[in-house]
């Protein structure tokens, strides 16, 4: 599991199960509702899914 930790703050991240969504959710707890990080993730994840499903 990634997530990102502010050494700071003590801020953590929510647990996930790539660095791109450690970063992601990073991203958008200090910019909330941005939609062009939340769409940009999204078809990314959708694209990592197909590639799961294309070696099963």
């Amino acid at each position: 599991m990634w997530t990102f930790v502010c050494t700071g703050c003590g801020w953590r991240g929510h647990p996930v199960h790539t660095s791109d969504g450690a970063f992601v959710s990073w991203h958008r707890a200090n910019l909330p509702n941005d939609e062009h990080v939340w769409v940009l993730w999204r078809v990314r994840y959708h694209e990592l899914q197909e590639q799961l499903e294309e070696t099963d």
